[in-house]
């Protein structure tokens, strides 16, 4: 979606407006732990649990870190949303792959083979 909006950005608003909505697949970070699991099971990964605490006193800590910013928001389960009609992608008849058809066909990377 980024290459849509950058090489045709017909429509796109401007004028200090450039908020650019769309809409794909929403995971859990344990959901996604668990399909690239599913996907690569010869590769052994540490899950580390965060909670809602630790990632308060992470963004504590240091605020204007945008990762921990972003841990704290979505990790609290607050994430945002709008409709998936007043989207870019839906605009112009974009489908846009879920993450367990992404990992389906990706190749393996080099670094995960044995």
């Amino acid at each position: 979606m980024t290459a849509e909006v950058v090489y045709e950005p017909r429509g796109i608003p401007g004028d200090d407006r450039n908020v650019v909505y769309v809409s794909g697949d929403t995971v859990s970070y344990g959901r996604a732990a668990d399909l690239v699991e599913q996907r690569f099971p010869g590769v052994e990964f540490a899950r580390e649990v965060w909670d809602v605490e630790a990632l308060a006193e992470n963004l504590a800590r240091d605020p204007a870190d945008t990762w921990n910013k972003y841990r704290a928001i979505f990790g609290a389960g607050k994430g945002i949303s709008w409709p998936t009609e007043k989207t870019l992608n839906h605009e112009r008849g974009i489908e846009l792959e879920d993450l367990e058809t992404y990992l389906g066909r990706m190749e393996t990377p080099a670094a995960l083979r044995s």
